[in-house]
């Protein structure tokens, strides 16, 4: 069997350009035409995590759509900045064809590696001679400031450590969490919600840093725990008198009851 080869039809893509066009146009869609980049970012982030879902449920068909949906805003993005003469389509095109070659010298080039580790370590070095002349890494600049908290969060955790400015240390890490989590109680019972604002902060990036230790990634921990709990909402509404037991037992309870649905 054959590889599969990615062979657009030239026709269907700049059929899809010139509709953004005219959607941008005089006469085109009054949403479209007072969209800007900035607009722009929200729907691609949110059409991203419908992508996201997409290829977890193992749909294609829905996979397919979801694909449409972003190549659609990112054309959108390239005709903003194409109408005030920043790039166009071809530039984007021919930039990171050209980046892709440089960065797989092992495939474009001579270069023997033994594994995908010294492909990740290459990548970091032609990454990094990319960079103006004198222009050196900062220890965070891989990491975008836009990334979802919790995942730039165990980013920043792992680059701290792998630099030894975090403690490797699981019992080190779980007295910086009860510290916070006793100045989160402070915050609460002085009824400081500034200090609250921040104590809280502490407290999640101390559990970020256990969880870094333990091999427990954050973001998925806590997505999983939310599945569970649609889980059991959805058996509590598919059985009405289940539900109102259970909404029973969990009003007569103590104060932390509700988190028995997560059982």
């Amino acid at each position: 069997m054959e590889p599969f080869k990615l062979n657009p039809d030239p026709g269907l893509v700049k059929d899809l350009c010139g509709l953004i066009e005219t959607l941008r146009g005089p006469d085109g869609c009054p949403w479209d035409r007072k969209q800007t980049p900035h607009s722009i970012i929200g729907y691609l982030l949110e059409e991203g995590y419908e992508l996201t879902d997409a290829v977890v449920a193992a749909e294609p068909a829905a996979v397919m759509e979801e694909i449409g949906d972003v190549l659609f805003l990112l054309l959108f993005l390239v005709q903003l900045y194409g109408e005030k003469n920043d790039f166009d389509l071809n530039a984007v095109l021919a930039g990171v064809h050209a980046k892709m070659v440089r960065r797989h010298p092992h495939v474009f080039s001579d270069l023997v590696v033994e594994d995908t580790a010294e492909v990740s370590r290459n990548w970091a070095k032609i990454k990094q001679a990319e960079k103006p002349f004198g222009q050196s890494a900062a220890l965070l600049d891989r990491i975008p400031h836009a990334t979802p908290a919790l995942i730039r969060a165990r980013r920043i955790s792992a680059a701290l450590a792998d630099a030894g400015l975090d403690s490797r240390a699981a019992e080190d890490v779980w007295l910086r969490i009860e510290s916070a989590m006793s100045a989160c109680r402070q915050s609460s019972l002085q009824a400081e919600p500034r200090s609250a604002h921040f104590n809280y902060g502490e407290l999640l990036w101390a559990l970020v840093a256990w969880g870094r230790i333990t091999g427990v990634d954050p973001e998925k921990a806590l997505a999983d725990s939310l599945d569970r709990l649609e889980v059991r909402l959805q058996d509590l509404e598919d059985d009405p008198g289940a539900a109102r037991l259970k909404a029973d037992a969990i009003e007569s309870a103590q104060p932390d009851g509700a988190s028995r649905l997560f059982e």
